[in-house]
């Protein structure tokens, strides 16, 4: 099953789509828009992996906590490709199910 949903993150207005995949093993979220990346950047930079998989570990196991991990994502890439920061401690999602 999969499901795709867009989102505007508040702060820049910057839009987003992502794919949430569920698989016995827990959910794949994978983005399907983003913001243009000025830096370019790796894998490690933008937690983007092939296939634009984004990166979340631990593994979501539930649909809330892959949401909850793509919008945790949105809000650190949208600071990244303004900042440049990748060191961003005060951002979380805190998800309850």
């Amino acid at each position: 099953m999969s499901d795709i949903r867009a989102f505007r993150e508040t702060t820049h207005g910057d839009e987003y789509k992502f794919r949430f995949e569920e698989k016995k093993s827990g959910f794949n979220v994978y983005v399907v828009s983003h913001p243009e990346n000025p830096r370019g950047g790796t894998e490690v930079d933008s937690h983007i992996l092939a296939g634009n998989k984004l990166c979340l570990e631990p593994k979501p196991k539930t649909m809330e906590k892959a949401l909850g991990g793509a919008f945790y994502w949105m809000v650190y890439f949208s600071n990244y490709i303004r900042t440049g920061v990748t060191d961003q401690p005060g951002a979380r999602a805190h998800v309850v199910e």
